[in-house]
């Protein structure tokens, strides 16, 4: 796993659009990656 330096709003707005397509697409048989 690479390291790199993310700021706290780039973090917000990646995990928002997991988030969001997590909604759009419910897949039970599908983890979602945080």
């Amino acid at each position: 796993m690479k390291t790199r330096n993310y700021t706290p709003e780039m973090k917000e707005r990646a995990v928002r659009m997991l988030i969001e397509a997590k909604d759009d697409y419910p897949s039970p048989g599908q983890p979602s990656k945080l």
